[in-house]
């Protein structure tokens, strides 16, 4: 498949014009099959720069993926954010209630830590633990998943400390 062959692909699906509305704020997109299932799920900083990348995505190497999803995709869910931390939070959740084809980092959360926040019984609870469900009971918030333990765990312990100095650990 030619470049120009792949934009028609991508114009074809997700309509010509359709650039033209994107917004240049960030957002969350889903592309899903033909079934409704997601593929895929990305953030972006400036969506219409992001999606644009994908329309644009040449035979190079380092773009096989973006055509692949592409040529997997039927339809293009777009969820404006109010902010690139906001946006990073919901695909993160996202990624882990639909396990997408195509999203490898993230999927699979026994790999990666997430951080806990919460409180029971008028205590905080703080950890991280790359079994989320296995704490359902204690209602905690969960952040992450990150894909570098060493930097998780780090952060983790940073806040750890820094939750000592203000009160008292346990």
């Amino acid at each position: 498949m030619t470049s120009a062959d792949y934009v028609k692909l991508f114009d074809r699906k997700f309509g010509a014009d359709s650039w033209a509305q994107w917004t240049t704020a960030a957002a969350v997109y889903l592309f899903r099959d033909a079934a409704g299932q997601v593929v895929y799920v990305g953030k972006a900083k400036n969506l219409r720069r992001r999606l644009q990348t994908y329309r644009n995505a040449s035979r190079k190497k380092r773009h096989r993926k973006q055509r692949a999803i592409v040529r997997a995709a039927h339809t293009l869910e777009i969820q404006p954010q109010p902010s690139e931390a906001v946006a990073l939070l919901r695909e993160n959740e996202l990624i882990r209630r639909h396990r997408p084809l195509f999203n490898v980092e993230g999927t699979y959360h026994f790999l990666y830590p997430a951080i806990a926040v919460g409180t029971h019984q008028q205590r905080l609870l703080l950890g991280i633990t790359t079994d989320a469900e296995a704490w359902q009971p204690l209602n905690l918030r969960f952040f992450g998943v990150y894909r570098s333990r060493v930097r998780a765990i780090e952060a983790f312990d940073a806040l750890a400390a820094l939750l000592t100095v203000i009160g008292h650990r346990e």
